[in-house]
């Protein structure tokens, strides 16, 4: 199997949350940033497909490491910063 980045985000906030996956990051940063006009955080991470079968897809995808972060910034726009966990 050929692995493939991907890109899981997930919004939350009071009482109700948001998540998916896509194989674009700016569309995760996109779909996630939808989410803040009711959600306090939002965060998408790289993912990868390698090395893991098809019947173990829904239990997750192995993170790489990085990730970014949602905070609203000057004149409300969504800021995304990037992060490295080890």
């Amino acid at each position: 199997m050929t692995a493939v980045a991907v890109y899981p985000w997930r919004a939350d906030g009071p009482g109700r949350g948001a998540g998916g996956v896509t194989d674009d990051p700016d569309r995760a940063k996109r779909d996630a940033a939808g989410c803040l006009e009711w959600a306090d955080s939002a965060v998408v991470e790289e993912a990868s497909t390698g090395g893991i079968g098809a019947q173990t897809l829904a239990g997750g995808y192995p993170r790489t490491g990085r990730r970014w972060l949602a905070g609203i910034g000057a004149q409300g726009r969504v800021m995304w910063t990037a992060v490295t966990v080890t």
